[in-house]
């Protein structure tokens, strides 16, 4: 799952090579959830699975929910 109002170089490839069987792995910029979540599919009949951090060196992310937020998005890649 990955939200539709975020930014982000997250490479899914390698988020996707690093997670782990029975677990959910979530991206993280520093200690907040970064909108792109990966579920074992054991997720759907066990939601109590254990949640694993991913956090890419690098990484960059914008929520861009906001006509604020989004122009402060727009002033990073000018």
């Amino acid at each position: 799952m990955q939200n539709g109002d975020t930014l982000s170089n997250v490479d899914l490839t390698d988020m996707a090579k690093k997670h782990k069987k029975a677990t959910v792995s979530v991206l993280l910029d520093n200690w907040r959830a970064a909108g792109t979540w990966l579920y074992s599919k054991e997720y759907f009949t066990n939601p109590e699975l254990p949640i694993v951090p991913y956090r890419p060196a690098g990484l960059f992310w914008f929520d861009t929910g906001t006509p604020e937020r989004l122009a402060e998005a727009k002033k990073f890649f000018e």
